[in-house]
């Protein structure tokens, strides 16, 4: 069904229609149009699902708060409160939408109880933690983080490495210390991030890893923002050599990487090559 078709269906049918699709897309479908329309109406039918009995009811409820009235900022305060209430439920799947929730909600008042999750033994709970909690200068939500970042499920420790990375801004030694760690993660993904991690946060030990990435094989373009992050002479007799190794496609995906790198390391020399 095209979207023009969807909006002219009532918000009863559109919950009716969530309810009983199988297909994860189409089901976010009807999703987004319930946020988008973010009206009165959705917000009362959202708070009665929200103490439904019926879990599905529930989780529809928290994805329909993740955004709702993102535009008109309607009910904004209740929406947050419906949603701490929906982080003590007993259903994974109710308890993983609402943690998604927060990320965009970004309210510090429920910063501590978002990294009490940080015990769970759900995979899913995790990596929901992972991503959400990034945006949370919090302390609680940074340790909780930490300790993520060393999770046997790679989709954890990358997300959760990623948000420490780059979401998150605050810059302190167990910080530098646990993107360091995981320099030496045997996932590239989880390595770039952490490389670029340090960079962002000037820390003199990735420019030894950048060293040795400079000569190895290409896997991102974290190297080239961390380069452009932390410049340093010593790069200069790698630098060239490594962009010589890359596939044509990845030189053009990353061209302005490339650049932004190279005259990164042109002005430590005076040229502009």
């Amino acid at each position: 069904m095209k979207f023009s078709e969807l909006k002219k269906l009532s918000t009863k049918q559109l919950i009716l229609k969530a309810y009983h699709e199988e297909n994860d897309d189409t089901y976010m479908e009807y999703i987004h149009v319930l946020r988008l329309r973010g009206n009165d109406e959705v917000f009362q039918l959202t708070k009665k699902l929200a103490y439904s009995k019926d879990s599905i009811y529930r989780e529809i409820a928290a994805l329909i708060l993740n955004q709702f009235g993102y535009k008109t900022k309607l009910h904004k305060g209740e929406s947050v409160h419906l949603l701490s209430k929906l982080l003590n439920d007993k259903d994974e799947d109710v308890i993983c939408n609402t943690i998604y929730a927060f990320e965009h909600r970004k309210c510090t008042r429920y910063a501590d109880k978002l990294a009490s999750f940080v015990t769970s033994t759900s995979i899913e709970i995790k990596e929901a933690l992972a991503f959400a909690l990034g945006g949370y200068e919090n302390q609680k939500c940074i340790d909780a983080l930490i300790i993520l970042m060393q999770d046997k499920n790679y989709d954890v420790r990358n997300w959760s490495t990623f948000s420490l990375a780059q979401i998150n801004e605050a810059n302190t030694p167990s910080i530098r210390d646990a993107l360091f760690k995981n320099l030496n993660d045997d996932e590239t993904e989880v390595r770039g991030e952490a490389l670029l991690g340090l960079a962002l946060r000037k820390d003199e030990r990735v420019k030894d890893a950048i060293i040795e990435d400079l000569q190895k094989p290409f896997y991102g373009s974290w190297i080239l923002d961390a380069i452009i992050e932390m410049p340093d002479s010593r790069y200069l007799p790698y630098f060239e050599n490594y962009i010589k190794t890359l596939y044509e496609e990845d030189k053009k995906a990353f061209s302005s990487d490339i650049e932004q790198a190279r005259k990164a390391l042109a002005r430590l020399v005076g040229t502009n090559k």
